[in-house]
C-alpha cells in the first residue's frame, strides 16, 4: 500500500484476518446460521422485548413509594394486556424488523468471534477452555458486536418505547419526540437529526452490557452443555440445548440487566438541551437517587421472559442446521 495509505490498509488486513478467522472456525454456514437462528427466535420473543422497555419506562426517576402506587405496567402478561388495549394489537410487535436485522447482524459477530478468540487464547483442542477464557473472549465478541449495531439498537429501543399520549400520560412519561412513522423514517431522523453523535448515543455504556451478557452467557450455556454430557445425564439433543438457553438466559439477565436499562434511557432521551442524563454516570446517580437498587432491575421479569425462549430458541436452531449443513456436506462428500 502507498505510504498515505498504510493505516487504513493496517485496519483492513485486521478486519479481513478476523473474517478468515471466523469463517475457518465455523464456516461461512456457520456464521449465516448464527444470525439466521437468533433472526428467527426474535419473531416469537419481540413481544416480551416490547413489555420490558415499556416496563423500564414506566415511572423514570419517580420515587419507588409512588411509583408503586401509580404504575401502569405491572405483571409481564398485564404489560402485554396494556399495551394491546390502549396501542392495538401490533404494537406487541413494535419495531420487528429492526428487531430482525439487530439480532442477525449482532449474532453475526456475537457468536461469530467467541469461537476464533476461544480458540486463540487456547489452542488446545484435546481439553476444554478455561471459564476464564470463554469469559474474557464473549466479553470481546460482545463489545465488537454492540458497537456495529449500535445505530440499530437505537432505533430498535425509540420504536418499541414510543407509545400514544393516553398511555404516556397514564405512565408519567414525556414523548420527547414525534413519532416515527416506521424503521426507514427512524433510520433517516436519526441521521439528519442527530448526525453520528446521535448514532452512536451510549455506545460505551452498550458496549460494557453486551461484554457482560456475552461473556455470561455463551459461556453459562456452553460450560452446562459440556458438564452435562461429560456425566452422561443427556445427550447431545435438542432438550439439553433448550435447558441450557434457558440457565444461560437467567445469567444473562442477572449480569446485564442494570445497565439495559440505563443504556435505553439513554437511547431515547430527547436529543434537546437540558438533556434528561448528562451521560451514563448521570444516569446511574438519578436512578439510584429516584428508584433505589431495584430500579436498576425494572422489567427483569420481561427481560426474561424475553431472553429464556429467546436463547432457547436460538441454541435449539443452531445447533439443529449446523447439524443438516454438516450432514449435507458429508452426503455431498459421499457422492464423489
Amino acid at each position: 500500500c502507498p505510504t498515505k495509505s498504510q493505516k487504513p490498509c493496517a485496519v483492513a488486513r485486521v478486519i479481513t484476518s478476523v473474517f478468515v478467522a471466523m469463517t475457518h472456525q465455523l464456516g461461512v454456514e456457520g456464521l449465516v446460521l448464527s444470525g439466521v437462528s437468533a433472526s428467527t427466535a426474535c419473531l416469537f420473543s419481540n413481544p416480551f422485548e416490547v413489555a420490558k422497555i415499556r416496563k423500564q419506562f414506566d415511572g423514570e426517576l419517580r420515587p419507588a413509594s409512588k411509583h408503586r402506587q401509580a404504575r401502569v405496567y405491572r405483571s409481564t402478561f398485564q404489560t402485554l394486556v396494556t399495551i394491546a388495549r390502549y396501542d392495538g394489537l401490533r404494537a406487541l410487535q413494535a419495531g420487528l424488523p429492526v428487531a430482525v436485522l439487530r439480532e442477525g447482524t449482532k449474532n453475526f459477530w456475537r457468536i461469530g468471534l467467541f469461537g476464533p478468540l476461544v480458540h486463540a487464547m487456547h489452542p488446545d483442542k484435546n481439553t476444554p477452555a478455561p471459564v476464564r477464557v470463554r469469559l474474557l473472549a464473549g466479553s470481546i465478541s460482545g463489545a465488537v458486536s454492540a458497537f456495529i449495531c449500535n445505530p440499530i439498537e437505537v432505533v430498535k429501543t425509540r420504536l418499541q418505547a414510543q407509545t400514544g399520549q393516553e398511555l404516556a400520560a397514564k405512565s408519567g412519561r414525556q414523548l420527547h419526540r414525534k413519532a416515527y412513522t416506521g424503521v426507514v423514517d427512524a433510520f433517516v431522523r436519526l441521521a439528519r437529526e442527530e448526525r453520528i453523535r446521535g448514532m452512536w448515543t451510549g455506545v460505551s455504556v452498550s458496549c460494557a452490557r453486551s461484554a457482560l451478557a456475552t461473556s455470561s452467557n455463551l459461556t453459562a450455556y456452553s460450560v452446562m452443555r459440556e458438564w452435562v454430557t461429560h456425566k452422561g445425564w443427556m445427550g447431545d439433543q435438542v432438550g439439553l440445548h433448550i435447558m441450557c438457553g434457558s440457565v444461560s438466559a437467567g445469567c444473562c439477565v442477572l449480569c446485564n440487566h442494570p445497565l439495559d436499562l440505563v443504556r435505553n434511557r439513554l437511547y431515547n432521551q430527547p436529543n434537546v438541551e437540558p438533556k434528561l442524563y448528562s451521560g451514563a454516570a448521570d444516569c446511574i446517580r438519578k436512578t439510584w437517587s429516584s428508584e433505589g437498587f431495584l430500579g436498576f432491575y425494572k422489567g427483569a421479569g420481561a427481560h426474561y421472559c424475553r431472553a429464556a425462549p429467546h436463547f432457547m430458541l436460538t441454541f435449539a436452531i443452531f445447533e439443529q442446521l449446523k447439524r443438516l449443513v454438516i450432514a449435507n456436506k458429508s452426503a455431498d462428500v459421499g457422492l464423489h
